[in-house]
């Protein structure tokens, strides 16, 4: 799965503060060099990038460094309310396996920071987290704070039944004792020095129903992650305006030092604007050229054409990259339709 760079809801990061707070910290050490004021926490649509939400771990990190449960007991204070819609559809989806895939359809409406997939082997199945991505020193922090959301959720979803739900965790380094005290688990479900971090579960348990599924409410919820994801991805973020820039100028689209000089900064600060919304040049380019193809094919334009319009050198050029976006051909796919 891809580095969480996407934009997200200021709402994690205000539950943070909150801890921090409680714990003797202002809230402007809270927020140190992260760029945000105060009066931008109680904004209901102020989005912040995964850097800005680092770099308030980071301060909690540095703020605390002898509490090394300090993320577990930040996990735990995250509701459903503070996961938003994402949390919402998850919660009232009609079994684990539909929560499980919801979560991960729509993961870039939550604030999670790490990698993290889900497997199913036989009769075991696991939610894996992965922290290379992660600076070292705010890993663990972040891997406790993930496990405590996580184990959150699955109490929301199960009750009391979560403490016969989960198999075992694996853990690569042994936790804290107070954190492993805060796990309600048994100790014999705690395996530490593992080649990952994961929470183990009976496959067959990904088809109980859910205490509170609720087949409207999913539906509902399903309908506006969609509606707030597509409309995230288009909102006035610097990658729209990139991509404005691109759709001027799509038969000779500028390279990305040209890009880069249209917006009076350097490439280097260029890359890093783009990749802190979660894309970069390469897929804006990209996207953009298949967005028009895909538009260009309903108008029964010939392939040659489109590819002269989206300013390929030779057909076999935009054949082979319409097969890349696509994996079919544009006469293929026109037929189709």
């Amino acid at each position: 799965m891809k580095e969480m760079k996407f934009q997200r809801s200021v709402s994690s990061i205000g539950t943070m503060v909150a801890l921090g707070q409680e714990r003797g910290l202002s809230e402007s050490q809270c927020l140190a060099d992260t760029g945000l004021k105060a009066g931008q926490l109680e904004q209901a649509d102020q989005l912040v990038t995964s850097d800005q939400e680092l770099q308030v771990v980071r301060n909690l990190v540095e703020a605390f460094p002898a509490d090394r449960s300090l993320g577990f007991q930040a996990g735990l204070r995250y509701q459903v309310t503070t996961l938003g819609i994402w949390g919402f559809a998850i919660v009232s989806s009609p079994t684990l396996r539909s929560a499980i895939e919801t979560a991960l359809r729509y993961i870039e409406l939550s604030f999670v920071l790490i990698q993290w997939d889900f497997q199913e082997d036989g009769e075991t199945a696991s939610i894996g987290f992965r922290l290379d991505k992660i600076p070292l020193e705010l890993r663990e922090f972040l891997m406790g704070r993930h496990m405590g959301v996580a184990y959150k959720l699955m109490l929301e979803m199960f009750d009391k039944q979560v403490m016969w739900l989960v198999e075992r965790i694996e853990l690569i380094q042994e936790p804290d004792r107070d954190l492993l005290a805060l796990l309600p688990l048994p100790p014999e479900k705690i395996v530490v020095g593992c080649e990952s971090n994961r929470i183990l579960f009976q496959s067959k348990s990904l088809n109980i129903d859910l205490p509170k599924a609720n087949s409207a409410t999913s539906a509902f919820c399903l309908e506006q992650c969609e509606t707030l994801l597509n409309r995230r991805k288009t909102e006035h973020g610097f990658s729209q305006q990139v991509r404005r820039l691109l759709l001027e100028n799509v038969a000779a689209m500028p390279s990305l030092d040209q890009s880069a000089e249209h917006f009076l900064m350097s490439s280097r600060t260029f890359r890093r604007r783009l990749d802190s919304e979660g894309t970069s040049f390469r897929k804006l380019v990209e996207s953009t050229r298949q967005g028009i193809a895909l538009e260009l094919l309903e108008t029964g334009l010939t392939v040659e054409g489109i590819s002269e319009h989206l300013g390929y050198a030779e057909p076999a050029s935009f054949i082979h990259a319409f097969k890349r976006w696509t994996g079919t051909s544009p006469k293929r796919y026109r037929c189709h339709k």
